[in-house]
């Protein structure tokens, strides 16, 4: 998403360094073209809150609380929206609902996988150690 991914976004700075030493953007739509190209089903999971953070369900505390703090993320605007590199492809399913850093709790990601037959998956995304690791964690709970 823009907040992350690019020059305005308030969290790039933080990031950009990281970003530019590895080709994390350019890698990232490598992977998605590459799996597309096999018959995978690629998946965004994008997270956004309301501009009063009414939806936030852990503003006061660790990441989200900061999420809210900072007005990070808000629906509907630029910093919300997947930066144009990583926009969903036709074919392409974006889970909704996604209100902290497990892509299950709340959403329709369960929901995807099952009515699309996906049994396994490949996880890939940004801060492994955040969002991608508690959604591997439910992942793998689910078997």
């Amino acid at each position: 998403q823009n907040e992350f991914a690019k020059e305005g976004g308030k969290l790039h700075p933080a990031v950009k360094p990281v970003m530019e030493s590895n080709g994390m953007l350019a890698n990232s739509v490598a992977v998605c073209e590459a799996a597309r190209a096999k018959g995978c089903k690629v998946i965004m999971a994008p997270i956004s809150f309301a501009d009063d953070a009414s939806d936030n369900p852990n503003k006061g505390l660790g990441i989200l609380a900061g999420c809210a703090g900072d007005k990070l993320f808000t629906a509907g605007t630029w910093n919300a929206d997947f930066c144009d590199e990583m926009k969903p492809k036709e074919g392409d399913l974006v889970v909704t609902g996604k209100k902290g850093l497990d892509a299950f709790p709340g959403t329709d990601l369960e929901s995807l996988l099952t009515s699309n037959g996906i049994e396994t998956v490949v996880l890939g995304g940004f801060l492994t150690n955040c969002c991608v690791e508690s959604t591997m964690r439910t992942a793998y709970e689910k078997g």
